[in-house]
């Protein structure tokens, strides 16, 4: 049946177009396995490879690849997404120029090479035409990729971390400017800047350089300085906030989990704290559930739960019988169970750790609860000595202080000052 002339151009456009769409995936998905095996090759221990999106994993197809890489697949049919590779280095591994050259000029390359791979045959064993111009429209594709990604270029995009995206010749310009001429750009001048005052322990100077670096030029490194120093500086907030825009940094450390957890805590998102716990409990070796068991346990403390609470502090003691937190949070779950046995656990707390910041928070609760106000005060004002960002410690003394008479103030005051 012949076409009619003026659908072959139309015709021919949408064949275009559906051949872009089937293939754009597969050319994505040969970059990002070009870097992911890369990155493997020269020492990264593991790579979450992203194909149709830029670091997302919510409703994304989750396929564990051999070589200890996760491909996370987002199928979308318009607009089609490119790739994110993120590796995990071991722990004071410097990567160094010539592998990340080699990191980044490994994924362009795959795919084209995959492509002139299959050309070959093709046109040397004569196969049907169909599949001949499949083949070229894929190589041609794959080409564009290859120039596109090489040329030195920024483009916007939404889902995106930070709205943009940075093809493999802007960072290898950046990275090869800097090696072979020491050519930094504005933006690293300010980099080194907040690193330096990170490294000084000036954390509170370099957040605002971090986070707006990070804004502009999102990456794995920027993301684990700003996150590191909104929590060195006790914003807790903030560093939930800054986890939860940039889910595909967050989640390629190994201490994710239980840190997001304790950040639910601390902002008094309790239920999810709770939840978050739970699963990684049962995904966590009986070694190391201690931890996780204790901080679920205050969750339930908090809330009154003391039954569930009074489980998992059992469950530590089981296999830590001298944990002094343990110690000191069972004690105030006695105490305000009105069960006088909670002193003896605190005092047990006090001996194995002096030092233990809740078991003077939670002796000023008790004080507190029997109205003894400047007692409790005193308590919260050690607790305050041995870690001033304890939870709740800030809302527990103004309370005790707005209920102290000003007479006993005025005492413990010259008390502290003698």
């Amino acid at each position: 049946m012949q076409v009619p002339s003026d659908l072959v151009v139309p015709l021919f456009l949408g064949v275009l177009f559906v051949l872009h769409v089937v293939s754009r995936p597969v050319v994505v998905f040969l970059h990002e396995l070009g870097h992911s095996l890369m990155s493997r090759a020269v020492g990264a221990s593991s790579v979450d490879m992203y194909v149709g999106s830029y670091g997302e994993q919510d409703d994304a197809w989750r396929v564990l690849l051999p070589g200890r890489i996760t491909l996370w697949f987002k199928w979308r049919i318009w607009p089609v997404q490119g790739g994110l590779c993120l590796a995990k280095w071991p722990e004071g591994f410097s990567v160094g120029t010539a592998r990340w050259v080699a990191i980044l000029v490994a994924g362009p390359v795959s795919s084209s090479i995959v492509a002139w791979s299959l050309m070959w045959p093709a046109f040397h064993y004569n196969i049907h035409g169909a599949l001949k111009f499949i083949l070229v429209a894929f190589t041609v594709i794959a080409l564009l990729d290859l120039m596109g990604n090489l040329m030195p270029s920024i483009r916007s995009a939404k889902q995106s971390p930070g709205g943009v995206v940075y093809s493999d010749g802007y960072r290898l310009y950046l990275l090869l400017s800097r090696a072979w001429f020491n050519i930094k750009s504005p933006d690293e001048v300010v980099m080194d800047k907040a690193i330096e005052l990170y490294n000084a322990g000036n954390y509170e100077a370099s957040l605002p350089l971090l986070h707006d670096l990070l804004d502009r030029l999102p990456n794995q490194h920027l993301y684990q300085l700003a996150f590191s120093a909104y929590y060195n500086t006790r914003r807790f907030a903030e560093a939930l906030e800054l986890e939860e825009k940039y889910p595909e940094f967050a989640t390629s450390f190994d201490s994710h989990g239980p840190t997001r957890a304790y950040l639910l805590c601390r902002v008094e998102r309790l239920a999810e704290a709770k939840d978050l716990y739970t699963q990684l409990l049962a995904e966590a070796p009986v070694e190391t559930r201690t931890m996780l068991h204790n901080n679920r346990g205050y969750s339930y403390l908090l809330e009154g739960n003391y039954e569930a609470a009074l489980r998992d502090f059992n469950a530590v003691l089981e296999q830590e019988p001298d944990n002094a937190y343990t110690y000191a949070q069972l004690g105030r779950l006695r105490l305000e169970q009105g069960d006088a046995s909670g002193l003896a656990d605190l005092g047990r707390a006090l001996e194995l750790n002096p030092q233990e910041p809740f078991v003077f928070c939670n002796l000023g609760l008790h004080a507190h609860a029997q109205g003894r106000y400047a007692e409790a005060l005193s308590y919260f004002e050690q607790a305050a000595a041995f870690d001033a960002y304890l939870h709740r410690l800030a809302e527990y003394t103004a309370a005790a202080r707005a209920c102290c008479p000003p007479a006993d103030k005025a005492v413990l005051g010259a008390t502290q000052a003698a």
